[in-house]
């Protein structure tokens, strides 16, 4: 990995570390069956709500695990508002 970034660094490619960075989280995601997801709420959730959060949604897209990760939104009524890739879910 090392030499790969020391080669785009000697041949003015820097640029597209970012890009190898976000293809390979994919790839690794992938393999392990597993997904990142944000979930919006209207409070800060705990690790117990989030874990449960993770294992229902995991289900209902057809993967093994969600790494989720939980930004409020107090512009919603209630709720909970769950964005997996380009999909967004949201429950009452």
């Amino acid at each position: 990995m090392l030499h790969t970034i020391f080669l785009l660094i000697d041949r003015r490619r820097s640029s597209i570390v970012p890009d190898l960075t976000d293809e390979f989280i994919k790839l690794a995601n992938q393999a392990r069956q597993t997904e990142d997801a944000v979930v919006y709420s209207v409070k800060p959730l705990s690790e117990a709500e989030m874990l449960s959060l993770s294992q229902v949604f995991a289900k209902k897209a057809g993967i093994a695990s969600l790494r989720i990760r939980n930004e409020v939104q107090t512009d919603l009524i209630g709720g909970i508002k769950v964005r997996i890739g380009n999909r967004i879910m949201t429950e009452a």
